[in-house]
């Protein structure tokens, strides 16, 4: 059965972030679109990690309201990982230690 699907524009204010509650509970998928996610990401400066696959780095792909912290990681030619979290409220520092520890152990069982 497919599910029926719900698009939110404005995600990050006026009624989007309970509008997304709202269509999730009787099993929509929801898309959302808000400017600040293409406005942030054009601005957003990788920033390199040390010691972790053959190179890795941090982005936040969110906003000042609405961090979407995101690691990704390169191993081999064609190895690509990315672990992100996401919250209102987020230590973006305490977020990447997180994700690294996150990665690390993945990237062993790997």
């Amino acid at each position: 059965m497919t599910k029926p699907v719900g698009l939110i524009t404005n995600a990050l204010l006026f009624a989007g972030p309970a509008a997304v509650d709202s269509l999730l509970n009787p099993g929509f998928q929801v898309v959302v679109h808000d400017v600040a996610f293409s406005s942030s990401i054009a601005q957003a400066t990788p920033l390199d990690i040390a010691g972790l696959g053959d190179s890795a780095y941090t982005i936040n792909m969110g906003s000042i309201a609405f961090p979407v912290i995101q690691v990704d990681v390169f191993r081999g030619k064609r190895e690509w990982f990315v672990f992100s979290c996401a919250a209102r409220k987020l230590d973006q520092v305490a977020a990447v230690a997180n994700l690294k520890k996150i990665a690390e152990a993945t990237l062993s069982r790997l």
